[in-house]
């Protein structure tokens, strides 16, 4: 999956600005604005083959059945491993009767992002000499489950009770689960 994404993301910025819906984070977003470190890519349903086939033929005309079934079937293992952890949920709550309702409800979207490292801010220009550049500004995931694959960067960090921002350390090729 990581060298097709490679792979997606080193198309040509015309060919990724195909991509677009009316859906909020479900088209591609570029380095532009206050997201100039980062570029990502949503896709409703990606599980689904239709909708996988109809991503890649936009990206790749000509076609690119390798890109097509990577992106399928990690959209469908992450799906899976989603449905397992909010049964897992569920029962820990000892209300395992609503899974079907709530998997019933639920939609997919399967988010792709590429961060760019942020640029050292030079101490003359901060007065404290650290790093002030983000990729991704402080956010809640607005979906039931997110499960996160960080891939060599080190960037998740979560907001404490007490209102300090903590780095997680998510090991080496592991995902990382955050529920609502």
């Amino acid at each position: 999956m990581l060298m097709a994404l490679k792979k997606l993301f080193d198309l040509p910025e015309e060919t990724k600005q195909r991509h677009t819906s009316p859906t909020p984070y479900s088209s591609y977003e570029g380095k532009h604005g206050l997201s100039s470190l980062r570029e990502s890519f949503g896709i409703d349903y990606a599980a689904q083959p239709d909708v996988t086939l109809a991503f890649t033929n936009l990206m790749w005309p000509q076609g690119n059945q390798s890109f097509c079934e990577t992106l399928r079937s990690m959209s469908s293992k992450i799906l899976e491993l989603n449905f397992l952890i909010m049964k897992m949920i569920l029962e820990s709550f000892g209300v395992e009767k609503q899974y079907d309702t709530q998997v019933e409800d639920m939609t997919s979207h399967f988010r792709m992002m590429k961060y760019r490292v942020p640029p050292v801010i030079a101490p003359s220009n901060n007065e404290t000499g650290t790093d002030t550049a983000v990729g991704l500004f402080p956010h809640t995931d607005k979906s039931r489950l997110t499960i996160l694959f960080q891939n060599e960067v080190q960037g998740l960090h979560v907001l404490s009770k007490e209102g300090n921002w903590i780095q997680v350390n998510v090991p080496e090729g592991r995902l990382c689960c955050h529920c609502w």
